[in-house]
């Protein structure tokens, strides 16, 4: 009888417990199989167990290498060889295999715990580093650094668990000192210290060391790609977007999604909104499972003032993660845009029962996107409630400070009110929506000076925080409105000319109130100059004429509001007003009564009709 060796015994337990032996592989006959077996059995005093055995000699082809891997598996395997243990972990850690790896380094440490094998406490470390167990592989690290210092590979890959449980000045020193030493790099180089050191400075906010690092791992390896990338990101975030993009384009081949992505922020940073909307659909075109990328493309559709394409983007992300805060969040404030703010509330909680990941956006944000959209709903209560949630988190946040002025305003509490919106304007004086807001209250209180002074602030601060975009520029100084006259912002502009509009068409009022008709008829007009179907600004001009007895210009504005709003009581009593002006006396009565047929208490409208009735004795 031949003899097999330890060695060969060790194979042909590595074979079973791997399946990498070609006695399993589909191909290879049961009879091969048994062959194995039967080298090992003779042996059973030596490694196998008796179960083992009696499986073996009983177990019939069909099932027999199913059965034998079962074992090979289990405890009663009973291998207690440190050497085969040792094979196992790094073998499976350089396939891949990282749990099974780190059972085997397991193994193996249980067999000898005092041992300061390097090859084991690496693999160890690589396994629980790829299994996202941060904390453990940075333990795992420290124990081998202990007595293989010198292991700049080590350091590296414990400097990357740090960077992952974002303690990024620790991770910092360990890439350093990886650097420092220069000892054994394994199959890394120091490209790799290098590269993981810029992103924890990127984190930290230290974009010129971290563009430093980013170059020190190219010039060692000039085709890292994710350096590259890196570098792409970093050049943006220091405004140098021109750099940013070539060094996008020269990573696009070897990691297309990651460089379409971040060529695409260089492109939104300058300017080029529709560029970087193309460079988006590449990147989902090769990822279209990305969540985080589909809402940074809504933004931009956000931007363009595109708010369907905008919401199609997030529902797109949505659908990948519900949990998205971050996606959700901005689709309940698009929702909002869109005047859909049962929605919109759904959205917002959606947000905040997320996953905690916000982008660009915070809870604060969510939380007055939430008072937003209750005001759209008339719950002034709740929107004042939510406001004051964004408050607590950011006190500093003017579009909160606005939305509960807004709240205040509508629950009659105007002293309130105006302090608020106070708070808004003094923390961005270049809010133009809250000096609106301001001016509309004042309005309501007939303190007409002070409501067009805020009017006039309105009218000269930038639209939705937009540069260069104010509504004297609209008005006045078109030509230098900029990117905003580029065809793509087409839908920006118009929104915009809209929003002032209303300014107009609101101070035209004040104005009229303070008996400067001129200027009262000057502004309603603009207000009309800027957005044609202002019912507003029709509305206005058309009392405004009245005032000053230009009947027959009245009756036409009129005519141009009851076109946009059909039967309002308002308008058909401002044109019983024009008529009789006019002496038109039977068709002023009939439009006095067509106003009280909706508006049976509006007083205006009775006091006319009965006057006309008196005077003339009309038949009504």
């Amino acid at each position: 009888m031949f003899k097999i060796s330890s060695e060969l015994l060790q194979f042909l337990a590595f074979a079973v417990k791997n399946r990498i032996s070609t006695a399993l592989d589909s191909r290879t006959s049961c009879r091969f199989i048994s062959v194995v077996v039967a080298l090992m059995l003779p042996l059973q005093k030596q490694s196998l167990s008796a179960e083992l055995q009696s499986l073996a000699m009983g177990d019939t082809p069909a099932h027999f290498s199913d059965r034998l891997l079962s074992q090979a598996g289990s405890d009663n395997f009973g291998l207690k060889d440190f050497k085969f243990w040792l094979a196992q972990c790094q073998v499976l850690e350089s396939e891949q295999n990282y749990a099974e790896a780190l059972a085997a380094c397991e193994r193996a440490i249980t067999l000898k715990p005092k041992s300061k094998n390097r090859q084991i406490w690496f693999s160890r470390s690589n396994a629980l580093l790829q299994l996202k167990r941060y904390a453990e592989a940075v333990n795992s690290y420290d124990f081998l650094l202990r007595f293989d210092t010198k292991n700049s590979q080590a350091w590296t890959r414990r400097g990357e668990a740090l960077y992952q449980l974002g303690k990024y000045d620790e991770a910092i020193a360990s890439q350093e000192k990886a650097l420092r030493v220069n000892g054994n790099w394994g199959n890394g180089t120091p490209a790799n210290a290098w590269y993981y050191r810029g992103l924890a400075q990127r984190k930290l906010g230290k974009n010129e060391t971290a563009l430093a690092s980013f170059e020190r791992a190219l010039s060692i390896n000039a085709d890292d790609a994710l350096a590259q990338v890196e570098r792409c990101a970093t050049l943006s975030d220091l405004g140098r977007q021109e750099e940013a993009l070539a060094a996008c384009d020269r990573a696009i081949d070897a990691l297309p999604a990651p460089a379409f992505t971040n060529r695409a922020i260089a492109q939104q940073r300058a300017g080029k909104i529709l560029d970087a909307i193309a460079s988006y659909e590449k990147a989902l075109a090769i990822n279209p499972n990305d969540a985080t990328v589909w809402t940074h493309q809504g933004i931009l559709f956000e931007k363009l003032a595109q708010n369907e394409k905008a919401l199609t983007s997030y529902n797109k992300a949505i659908q990948i993660n519900p949990k998205s805060a971050f996606a959700q969040v901005n689709r309940c404030a698009t929702l909002n845009r869109l005047a859909n703010y049962k929605e919109a509330l759904a959205a917002c909680n959606s947000a905040m029962n997320g996953d905690g990941s916000w982008g660009d956006k915070n809870p604060a944000y969510a939380w007055n996107q939430h008072s937003s959209a209750s005001l759209g709903l008339g719950q002034y209560q709740e929107a004042l409630n939510f406001a004051e949630r964004a408050l607590d988190i950011n006190a500093n946040m003017a579009e909160a400070w606005n939305n509960k002025g807004v709240s205040l305003w509508h629950l009659q509490k105007y002293k309130d009110a105006l302090v608020a919106l106070q708070k808004s304007v003094e923390i961005n004086p270049n809010y133009t929506q809250a000096w609106f807001n301001t001016g509309r209250i004042f309005s309501t209180l007939r303190q007409n000076s002070l409501a067009i002074q805020a009017y006039e602030k309105a009218f000269d601060s930038e639209i939705n925080f937009q540069a260069n975009l104010t509504c004297n520029k609209i008005l006045y100084k078109r030509e230098n409105l900029g990117i905003w006259l580029l065809k793509e912002y087409e839908k920006v502009l118009k929104s915009s000319q809209s929003y002032c509009a209303d300014v107009l068409a609101n101070k035209s009022v004040a104005l009229w109130h303070l008996s400067d008709y001129q200027k009262a008829l000057n502004s309603a007009s603009l207000s009309i100059k800027l957005n044609p179907t202002s019912f507003e600004a029709w509305y206005n001009l058309a009392v405004v004429l009245v005032t000053l007895k230009e009947y027959n210009r009245a009756l036409y504005a009129y005519e141009k509001a009851s076109s946009i709003s059909p039967n309002n009581f308002y308008v058909l009593a401002g044109k019983g007003l024009a008529l009789e002006g006019v002496g038109r006396y039977q068709e002023a009565l009939e439009a006095f009564e067509a106003a009280l047929n909706i508006n049976p208490n509006y007083e205006l409208a009775q006091k006319q009709r009965d006057l006309l009735l008196e005077k003339f004795k009309l038949s009504i």
